[in-house]
């Protein structure tokens, strides 16, 4: 009896027997209905090896094969940064629309092919293009609908990880809501046990655009403990922008300056390939609350003022020099168009002095930089003006956080999501500028 069970499912896997054959078959070798655990509704699959499924499907063998060059193709160019001129964009695109045909004919001749419906959702989250005004174009809607596709031919399949990709999509719409649950969802999926740094920088990040500022600053912190380099850094700055979010301003400076020790350069974690801002002009809260946090560090006799202005000057992506009147100049540049443009003129004495300051810095030359680990201070230079530069040091950055703040005031005909916290270090900016 059993070896004819055995025979019969055998060749119904290999689809030589008749389904009907086959089912009474199997049927005999089954425990009753009761003793079986329930079982997710999937949709029906075939059972059969790699080898049979050519045999039976060729255009099932030609997808599996077309997903994998289309997979040899994305990742490379995923690991291509957006941030190094046109002809690696260019590069980039090539290659992600490339792997992107694939997995679409893929899709085309194995509609139940489930892998290549994971990746063709990849693919087209990763597709973007700047057209020639300057609007980014993307295909997140149809990256959405491949992956509840996916989710509605099975529900288990990559579950975790189609949570998450749906969480970044989400977020990048601003639909912060459906993000919290997809994100949520994937976190209850995590079968290792282990926190997920990035998954919980991410759920903090929408938690926080959601207004929950209590729960996303206690997510960030969750996630600066089991990140690692730069997912911790990241984390660091949730951490710090919650907090000024809350009204914590002196803990909020005191996190971004432990996120900027951490860094290989201020605030270049903020710009690197893979990390969004939605709304993207969030980043210049940030990078406002980075030069209020470099300014709050200049008062502070330990720190070295040379290496200060030269992790400003890499910040500014100044050549390896200080270049004072470029600094300077984009500062207030930035200003000009403001309402607080009225505080340019009154500081023209203060910024030539500064910038004069500065340049005795710059003849010194840039202290080394440990990319990798937190910048030490080194001894002062003799005969360093110790006054007069750290207060050209402490304007540049008071200037650099006013046009941040500023910008983000603008946007949205100034209704952003924390454009009243912007407001207020507006204010404090300007006294602090406004004095001599």
């Amino acid at each position: 009896m059993h070896r004819r069970v055995l025979s019969c499912l055998f060749l119904c896997a290999s689809g030589i027997l008749p389904e009907g054959v086959a089912s009474v078959a199997a049927a005999d070798a089954l425990p009753p209905l009761h003793a079986v655990a329930p079982r997710v509704a999937l949709a029906p699959e075939p059972v059969r090896s790699r080898y049979w499924q050519g045999i039976v499907s060729p255009e099932h063998a030609r997808a599996e094969q077309l997903v994998r060059h289309g997979r040899a193709l994305l990742y490379p160019a995923l690991g291509l940064g957006l941030l190094l001129g046109n002809e690696v964009a260019l590069q980039r695109r090539i290659a992600v629309e490339s792997a992107l045909a694939r997995f679409e004919r893929a899709v085309e001749l194995a509609p139940d092919l489930r892998e290549a419906r994971l990746f063709y959702g990849k693919a087209l989250a990763f597709w973007e293009h700047r057209d020639d005004d300057g609007q980014l174009r993307s295909r997140a809607d149809e990256a959405v609908q491949q992956l509840h596709a996916l989710r509605a031919l099975d529900p288990l399949y990559e579950a975790q990880e189609v949570a998450f990709q749906l969480g970044v999509l989400h977020s990048r719409q601003g639909d912060f809501a459906a993000a919290v649950r997809e994100y949520e969802r994937s976190l209850a999926l995590d079968s290792d046990g282990d926190d997920n740094g990035t998954l919980l920088g991410n759920l903090a990040e929408v938690t926080m655009l959601r207004g929950d500022l209590p729960r996303a600053l206690a997510l960030y912190e969750r996630a600066a403990r089991v990140s690692e380099e730069g997912g911790r850094v990241l984390s660091l700055w949730g951490v710090a922008v919650a907090l000024d979010r809350l009204g914590e301003r002196k803990a909020a400076l005191e996190q971004a300056r432990r996120a900027m020790q951490q860094d290989r350069a201020p605030l270049a974690v903020l710009r690197q390939n893979g990390v969004f801002f939605v709304p993207a002009y969030e980043r210049s809260y940030y990078e406002a609350l980075g030069a209020l946090a470099l300014a709050d560090a200049v008062r502070e006799p330990g720190e070295q003022l040379s290496t200060l202005a030269a992790r400003g000057a890499s910040w500014l992506s100044v050549p390896e020099s200080l270049s004072t009147l470029t600094l300077f100049e984009r500062a207030l540049a930035e200003l000009s168009d403001t309402p607080h443009a009225a505080l340019v003129a009154p500081l023209s004495l203060r910024v030539t002095r500064a910038q004069r300051e500065l340049s005795k810095l710059a003849l010194r030359g840039p202290p080394t930089h440990n990319t990798s680990a937190r910048v030490e201070p080194t001894t002062r230079p003799a005969g360093e003006p110790l006054p007069q530069a750290r207060e050209a040091v402490c304007l540049l950055w008071l200037l650099r956080s006013l046009a941040g703040f500023a910008s983000y005031v603008q946007q949205d005909g100034g209704k952003g999501p924390f454009a009243d916290d912007a407001r207020e270090h507006l204010v404090d900016l300007s006294h602090a500028l406004s004095r001599p």
